[in-house]
């Protein structure tokens, strides 16, 4: 069956399958777009979907589980079975509660947060969490940790409450609460890679195929981001 759908596969994706693994902020914003776009040019290519991270995704990728899994950290699991397609950047913007003081200064940037408390990823699994910790001590401080979630949203929420302020990315902020004020941290606001891990060398027709979707989608998302600027 297998071969079958390969030979349909090459002789115009009348058939075949892409099972497809996500991260979670992914999974909120590029996904369905890369998704509906698929289905409306290959609708007889079977496509699974499942949300997983690295450590999960990686290891189902190389024992031929998985054709792709999207990445928020390039720079996991190196070496000759994956290969890692950069499909565009993730800047990070600072979120705040209504009412704070900073976000009315002009020019923001990550030493002024110094003193405030935070909430981010768990930082033993997150790499957004390894990513926020790095700039920080960059920037001369040590940050201190009020809250870790791995959800975004949950992060947002307690932004809300006011228990402290948080770095979220570009893929969560354009869904973020109208209670919490986002800011830009200007050039130097840390930045993450998102990639799709492939296994090296052959790539099936209808992997191929959701790749192009892929770059295609995260060109356009990155180009209209660079519209949604932050003050």
């Amino acid at each position: 069956d297998d071969a079958e759908n390969e030979l349909r596969a090459v002789m115009g994706l009348q058939a075949g399958r892409v099972r497809l693994a996500t991260f979670s902020s992914a999974a909120a914003s590029i996904v369905p777009l890369a998704i509906a776009r698929f289905r409306d040019t290959h609708p007889n290519v079977e496509l699974a979907v499942e949300i997983l991270e690295d450590e999960q995704s990686i290891p189902r990728l190389l024992c031929g589980e998985l054709d792709i899994a999207l990445s928020n950290d390039a720079e996991s699991t190196p070496g000759e079975l994956i290969e890692r397609i950069h499909l565009f950047d993730d800047p990070m913007y600072v979120a705040l509660p209504t009412g704070h003081r900073l976000p009315q200064r002009p020019k923001l940037r990550l030493r002024d947060l110094a003193d405030e408390p935070w909430m981010l990823g768990t930082t033993t699994t997150c790499p957004d969490a390894r990513m926020f910790k790095r700039a920080c001590h960059a920037a001369g401080f040590e940050p201190s940790i009020a809250f870790e979630n791995d959800d975004y949203h949950a992060i947002l929420g307690f932004v809300a409450a006011g228990v402290g302020v948080a770095l979220i990315p570009d893929l969560a902020v354009r869904a973020a609460r109208e209670d919490v004020v986002i800011r830009s941290l200007g050039a130097a606001a840390p930045v993450r890679q998102v990639v799709a891990a492939v296994p090296a060398g052959y790539r099936a027709p209808a992997a191929e195929a959701m790749l192009q979707v892929l770059l295609a989608v995260g060109s356009e998302w990155e180009r209209a981001g660079q519209a949604f600027a932050y003050a």
